[in-house]
């Protein structure tokens, strides 16, 4: 059993090393919104003034377009260089304004890596603390196949262990421990492994003859029938 012990301590470990990741994780999503939301709200005027300059700016070089092509006079040195400044300014606002926005995307990816990387850590922890409550559940109805104690309760007891010392509540009105709950207790360890110093069941008194010190064989126990 004490193989099984150390199962249980090292499936706690990973339980509890997934669970800090999963704060983590948190932690981090919380602060890569916070830090999206606060970009979002300082660039979406900026991109919203841009997009006004930039439709702006498209008429303006149409209209010198038209007036370059319709131009047949000597002044068509300055309808093109017109032409050219509002080209010049249009590509200015463009990259402006693309620089904005993929300012804006980088922190809504950053975001959306935290999120992922949320629901991975918090897909692991939930895998891990399955494992670990279904070998806890595992070793705790072995030992109370050991204590001999009834199959009938092996599913709902509170079980409570100090070093090689397992206690067993159980069968109590409203939870496992309530009143009138049974009560054993087993050795796992040492010269006493196997022996139940103390079995009282559900209802019945407490005395001197709870004070049992005898060891059960398991495989010949009541609790196996």
């Amino acid at each position: 059993m004490q193989h099984g012990s150390n199962d249980l301590a090292r499936k706690r470990l990973e339980q509890d090393e997934a669970f800090r990741a999963f704060l983590v994780a948190i932690d981090e999503k919380k602060k890569a919104w916070r830090s999206y939301k606060y970009v979002r709200e300082k660039l979406e005027p900026q991109i919203a003034q841009k997009i006004s300059e930039l439709d702006k700016i498209v008429r303006d070089e149409e209209k010198a377009y038209r007036a370059l092509k319709g131009n047949r006079t000597k002044n068509k040195g300055k309808a093109r260089s017109l032409y050219n400044e509002t080209v010049r300014k249009r590509e200015h606002i463009e990259n402006a304004l693309n620089a904005l926005e993929r300012k804006l995307l980088a922190k809504k990816d950053e975001h959306a890596d935290a999120k992922r990387a949320f629901l991975q850590a918090k897909r692991r922890f939930n895998h891990e603390r399955t494992a670990y409550i279904k070998l806890r559940s595992d070793l705790h109805r072995e030992l109370a196949r050991q204590a001999s104690i009834p199959a009938q309760y092996h599913d709902n007891m509170v079980v409570k262990q100090q070093g090689s010392v397992v206690q067993f509540f159980f069968g109590g009105d409203g939870s496992p421990d309530g009143d009138h709950h049974g009560h054993y207790v087993l050795q796992t360890d040492g010269e006493s492994k196997g022996n139940v110093p103390y079995a009282r069941m559900p209802h019945e008194p407490h005395g001197p003859q709870n004070f049992v010190d005898r060891h059960f064989d398991p495989d010949e126990s009541p609790a196996n029938e």
